[in-house]
């Protein structure tokens, strides 16, 4: 575990085996510019016994220790969830607060392995597999130096130093998955788990190059010849990419992957011009190439009255028609003795351009009299 000892850190300690090793390590290796944040979150009849914990550690080290009680209403929806984002909430807030550097974790090597299983059995498309050393979350640097220690190692050299720590008994709980997942694991295993992780995110950090290189050379739009005729993983990371960059994520959070292989699958099929709905905006296909676009941008009309943007004149003919509606008149109207839509197709006409295009016609008649081209 290295850290600068010139920096300032907020360390996150709940009174379990791993935060109180991450502490104790600190303190053994002579960091000061720490100061200890619990969060007592009065879920657990054991929450005060946690604090205690961490109190009497603190108290016997000189250590400065801020402690922040919240509490869990139903309507929050999922307790981890909840719990997770108002810690690192409190976290952020003291590190700006104090002026501090980063905020420090006590994420084991367990955790790692554990949360590579539920990825894998999620199959999330995560950027990154198991739990990276560092990340930044409210605009704060958020550090895991303990990430290379097993759990088994940490309880053993808290019990040979005779340090306290606090059991959270709902961690044996096996109706929550992390905890089965947890009671399965086999010590023997996490060597080989490691290894495949590390294998794993090399090869998705060649994937992500690739990805964005290809984004960098077109953000306005995505090029469905960058789509991998075999690789499907790296198609849906690609097209998710594409949609983050232009604010689209949570759109596809909740069901990430399934909405993300809809539009992939959108995407594949023959047609040359399809949309995909995402509010006020959509996805639109037009030929090979794929825009995220405001919905205003092919909003159609069709009136009477001619369009301050349209130039064409004809003081002869009262009933004019002029719309850009050309989904509806394509195959209606005729231009130059031949049908709209020939012209579109001979001539490639980009479906973006064809909203922006007005046409002027007569009813009856059905030929278009401005020019066009």
């Amino acid at each position: 575990m290295t850290l600068n000892k010139n920096k300032k850190y907020i360390v996150g300690v709940s009174g379990g085996p791993d935060s109180i090793f991450l502490l104790s390590k600190l303190i053994l290796k002579g960091y000061k510019n720490l100061i200890v944040c619990h969060i007592n979150h009065n879920f657990r009849k054991e929450a005060l016994l946690d604090q205690k914990v961490v109190e009497d550690i603190c108290k016997k080290n000189n250590t400065k220790l801020v402690i922040k009680n919240i509490y869990y209403e139903k309507k929050f929806g999922n307790f981890e969830s909840w719990a997770r984002n108002e810690r690192y909430k409190i976290f952020s807030s003291l590190l700006k607060e104090n002026k501090f550097d980063s905020i420090l974790t006590g994420h084991n090597q367990n955790d790692v392995v554990e949360t590579f299983i539920m990825q894998l059995e999620k199959k999330s498309l995560v950027k990154y597999y198991g739990i990276s050393y560092s990340s930044n979350l409210f605009g704060c640097n958020i550090l895991r130096p303990i990430l290379n220690y097993k759990k088994t190692y940490i309880i053993n050299w808290l019990n040979k130093r005779n340090i306290d720590y606090a059991i959270d008994k709902t961690n044996l709980d096996i109706k929550y998955k992390r905890n089965k997942i947890r009671a399965n694991l086999k010590e023997k295993e996490i060597k080989h788990f490691i290894k495949e992780i590390n294998q794993k995110n090399k090869s998705l950090s060649k994937k992500y190059k690739t990805i964005n290189n290809l984004l960098d050379k077109s953000s306005s739009y995505l090029n469905i010849n960058y789509l991998k005729l075999n690789d499907d993983d790296f198609n849906l990371r690609l097209i998710y990419e594409f949609l983050v960059i232009n604010n689209l994520q949570s759109h596809v959070l909740s069901t990430k992957k399934a909405k993300v292989k809809e539009i992939l699958k959108q995407i594949r099929s023959k047609k040359n011009y399809l949309t995909y709905d995402f509010d006020n905006r959509i996805l639109l296909k037009d030929y090979n190439k794929i825009y995220i676009c405001d919905k205003s941008i092919v909003s159609t009309f069709e009136t009477n009255n001619k369009p301050n943007n349209c130039t064409y004149i004809n003081a002869e003919i009262s009933n004019l028609v002029y719309t850009n509606n050309w989904i509806k008149w394509q195959s209606k109207l005729y231009y130059k003795n031949k049908k709209l839509k020939t012209h579109f197709m001979n001539k490639k006409v980009s479906y973006l351009e064809r909203f922006k295009i007005i046409l002027v016609f007569e009813p009856e008649q059905k030929v278009i009299l401005n020019k066009l081209w």
